[in-house]
């Protein structure tokens, strides 16, 4: 099976999301593709000005839940997996409760590898309709 060690963060780690990611991988978000791990900290990265641009701006910076159900796995291969998931975005502005709400709905399903003893995903595609 899958053992290997959870990297988790409370924060923005565009390190750490990017090391989830073979060297050569892939996210396609609806099409929208990016390969390999500095593109994958971009991702990060862009996320962490924009929660600076609303500081700036004097708003409370979002924060973002990603909440996931349905998983499913398969190993097609001894040192290949996929998962497929349906997940959900909640975003909150500001501090109040009423400022909690669903930014979007999908499904995901990834490609991984097992590459020098450690998991990671070789394409992630993520699709923004159920």
């Amino acid at each position: 099976g899958l053992t290997q060690t959870l990297r988790w963060t409370t924060g923005l780690d565009a390190d750490l999301y990017a090391s989830s990611f073979a060297p050569a991988g892939v996210l396609d978000i609806d099409g929208d593709e990016r390969a390999g791990r500095d593109a994958m900290r971009t991702v990060i990265e862009q996320e962490i000005r924009f929660r600076q641009q609303m500081k700036d701006q004097g708003k409370t910076p979002r924060v973002l839940f990603h909440m996931e159900t349905n998983v499913y796995w398969s190993f097609p291969a001894p040192d290949r997996a996929t998962r497929a998931a349906y997940w959900v975005t909640y975003v909150r502005e500001g501090k109040d409760p009423e400022g909690l709400s669903a930014l979007g709905v999908g499904t995901s399903a990834d490609e991984l590898q097992r590459l020098d003893g450690e998991w990671l995903i070789t394409r992630r595609r993520i699709s923004l309709q159920p």
